[in-house]
This record gives C-alpha cells, structure tokens and sequence, in this order.
C-alpha cells in the first residue's frame, strides 16, 4: 500500500513538473516569437525610412542644383537689367517669384529630411532595445532549463533516499 502511494505522489508530481515546465516554455516561446515580429516590424520601418532618406536626399540635390542655375539666371538678368531695364522687368519678376518658390521648396524637403532622419534614429534605438530584450530572454530560458534540470535531478535523489529508507524500515 506505501509503496503505490509513494508511485503515484511520483506520478502526480511528474505530471505538474511537466506541465509547469511545458507553460513555461510557451509562454517564453510566445515571448520571444512576439518581440521577434517586432523587431521585424521595426527592420522594415527602418528600411522603408531609409529608402525614404535616400529620396529626399536625391531630390535635395536635384532642388540644390536648380536654386544655383536658378540663382546663376538671375544674377545675369540683373546685369541685363542695368542694360535694359524696361524690356527686362517683367522676366526679372518671373524669376525672382520662381527662385522664391524653390527656395521655399527647398526649405521644406529639408526639413522632411530632417524629419526622416529622427525617425530613423528613433526606429534604430528601438530596434537595438528589442534586440536586447531577446538576449535577455534568452539568457532567461537558458537558466530556467538549467534550474528544472537541477531540480529534476535533486527530486529524483531525494525520492530514492526516501524510498531506500522506507525499504529499510519494511
């Protein structure tokens, strides 16, 4: 009769080590597999703000050469304009108004530019945090295996010294 009681106390006690153990896992596998979406979520951010980035700078560039031709064509309507001011006004006017409007624009791509850059910052920061929180997770599982063996080794030493002791009294 002890004996059976003992076996199954054994029984039940490998069937909550296991469940505990399999809860466990899942629930640091669902961990893991979330901040994994995450980080891919935020690797994309990350290349979509940087695709974005190069566009601006691209467009920065083609903008930058326009406002200096666009600067070059006025500076020599000016000189023209001391020649022939009368005839030349009203292209003068145009010009002016056309290097305001890209200089305006100008103004705003690099602020986008800005914009992108910190956002790209910011996504990076995040990225690196999320990939820190995994190796933390990691090093987590890694000693909680290590503790349910140990553990599991202690409960079976200790069943088989109980179990010589009872043995011993029979």
């Amino acid at each position: 009769m002890l004996r059976s009681l003992v076996g199954s106390e054994m029984c039940i006690r490998d069937r909550y080590q296991r469940r505990v153990r399999g809860q466990m896992m899942l629930i640091e596998r669902d961990k893991f597999t979330s901040l994994q979406d995450e980080n891919v979520r935020l690797s994309s951010q990350l290349g979509d703000l940087r695709r974005k980035l190069v566009s601006a700078e691209a467009a920065t560039e083609r903008m930058a050469l326009d406002l200096q031709e666009s600067e070059d064509r006025a500076e020599r309507l000016e000189l023209d304009l001391g020649r022939a001011y009368d005839s030349h006004s009203v292209e003068m006017y145009r010009l002016k108004t056309q290097f305001q409007e890209k200089a305006d624009l100008y103004k705003s791509v690099q602020n986008q530019l800005e914009a992108a850059s910190i956002t790209a910052t910011t996504a990076t920061e995040k990225l690196m945090a999320q990939t820190r929180t995994v190796e933390l997770l990691q090093g987590d599982i890694k000693s909680l295996n290590e503790k349910l063996s140990t553990a599991q080794q202690q409960g079976s030493s200790a069943f088989l010294r109980k179990f010589g002791t009872q043995l011993d009294q029979s």
